[in-house]
């Protein structure tokens, strides 16, 4: 993938930061994602409107998003075939929001057209095997993996993860800690006085506004966890966390019906591609698009099938107890010898 921006500002800070892991200086073909932030003049002729914001015509897509403040227009040329070439005008807002939305619409989407499925889980590793944990939001997926690695496992996200034919590869973004969170003791290290008065006055305007305004903590894994990064691992485990009053654990799991959990669950969090995959397919009817989703569930029940599948309830009070739960049966479904698929990599200073 390769940004190139017309101007850089304040708020080209999240840009930089969200993909600094996968940072290479110079790309030795020309990029799948080709992205160029600036202002531009969509060439809408031959389009077909729908919704008042999806303009359409074979190949191409142009939209208008909006979040709070931010608002931001894309233009994505080769949908169906070849390198995407996208263009992106937003306000300064939008510069902190579309890394988020529409970039990761985009690596989601070539990812998956080649069979890497990128989902909406933590992946933590051990004894050479890699353990996926997929959750919603606030069931306790970020807090279980710094636990693991906390406990000397490998890291490859704590909040999203590739799935691949031969196993899982890592997807290392920053972490987005709630202002409810000790960060600190979670994470186990001390900041410096800088970013422990940022995290304070965070706490202040959330407590302030009874969690109507969250701001969160983002944390660099690869400063904090390097050592402990791992680039690739074969597939042990899969426990999807839910919310529930008693902590337990269910027994394997069958594949095909674990796979549609997850898909939804990496639904969720791919709302604008998701969008924009119904507005291109509604128009384009025999785009190869329409039965994306179809294989990414049919490959993702495949490469199930070689591993553990559970189901854990966590409680709304996480406590040690919990996570000595996950831990002792995650610890007993990834030991042996490893499986196919070679062993895991670890990336030297966390840095590929």
């Amino acid at each position: 993938m390769r940004i190139t921006r017309d101007r850089r500002t304040w708020a080209d800070s999240f840009l930089e930061t969200t993909f600094a892991h996968y940072r290479v200086d110079r790309l030795d073909a020309e990029p799948e994602i080709d992205v160029t932030v600036a202002p531009f003049e969509a060439d809408l002729a031959g389009s077909v409107k729908l919704d008042g914001r999806w303009w359409v015509r074979p190949g191409r897509v142009v939209f208008d998003s909006a979040l709070k403040f931010a608002r931001w227009r894309t233009e994505i040329d080769g949908l169906d075939a070849g390198p995407l070439r996208v263009r992106i005008a937003a306000n300064a807002p939008a510069r902190m929001v579309f890394p988020g939305e529409t970039i990761y619409s985009l690596v989601r989407l070539r990812l998956a057209q080649e069979g890497l499925l990128l989902l909406h889980a933590p992946a933590v590793t051990h004894n050479g095997r890699a353990l996926l944990l997929p959750a919603r939001s606030g069931a306790g997926k970020t807090i279980t993996a710094i636990n693991f690695v906390r406990q000397g496992w490998g890291l490859m996200g704590d909040d999203s993860s590739i799935l691949a034919p031969d196993g899982v590869a890592s997807f290392i973004v920053p972490f987005n800690l709630r202002f409810t969170y000790d960060v600190e003791r979670l994470l186990g290290l001390r900041f410096d006085r800088k970013k422990r008065a940022e995290i304070f006055l965070k706490k202040c305007l959330g407590l302030a506004t009874l969690g109507r305004i969250t701001l969160f903590s983002r944390i660099y894994p690869w400063d904090v966890f390097g050592p402990q990064i791992v680039d690739t691992a074969p597939l042990g485990a899969v426990y999807v966390l839910l919310q529930g009053e008693r902590p337990g654990l269910t027994g394997p799991q069958r594949p095909d019906l674990f796979a549609k959990s997850v898909l939804v669950n990496t639904l969720f969090e791919a709302d604008e591609l998701r969008a924009m995959l119904l507005a291109y397919c509604y128009v384009n009817t025999g785009s190869p698009l329409k039965d994306l989703w179809l294989a990414f569930e049919r490959q993702m029940a495949e490469r199930f099938a070689r591993a553990t599948l559970r189901t854990v309830t966590v409680p709304p009070r996480y406590t040690p107890d919990v996570f000595e739960m996950i831990r002792a049966q995650a610890q007993e479904d990834l030991a042996g010898p490893c499986g196919t698929g070679g062993s895991s990599t670890r990336v030297p200073g966390g840095k590929p």
